[in-house]
């Protein structure tokens, strides 16, 4: 649940001067958080709203994005209508 999560900024406030508000946050749990930071992948936000995890260069030279997907069914719904258009 929510309620168990941290916020992961998705441009990195320190080191990118990333906004702390919820819009550039991502819920992930202590455990993978700080996996996620300790291992240099990274969460980037595309114009569409869509979501990529870019790995480490150590572990994929080219950092090829890997689309999150959502398991949202409203959000589903909302980008099929979009699509439609």
């Amino acid at each position: 649940p929510p309620s168990w999560t941290e916020a992961h900024h998705i441009v990195p406030w320190a080191r990118d001067r990333g906004r702390t508000d919820l819009a550039d946050g991502i819920p992930l749990c202590r455990h993978h958080h700080l996996l996620f930071h300790n291992n240099g992948w990274e969460i980037r936000r595309d114009k569409d709203s869509r979501y990529w995890l870019i790995p480490p260069a150590e572990r994929d030279s080219d950092q090829t994005a890997i689309e999150l997907v959502s398991k949202s069914a409203a959000l589903r719904d909302l980008r099929r209508e979009q699509n439609a258009s």
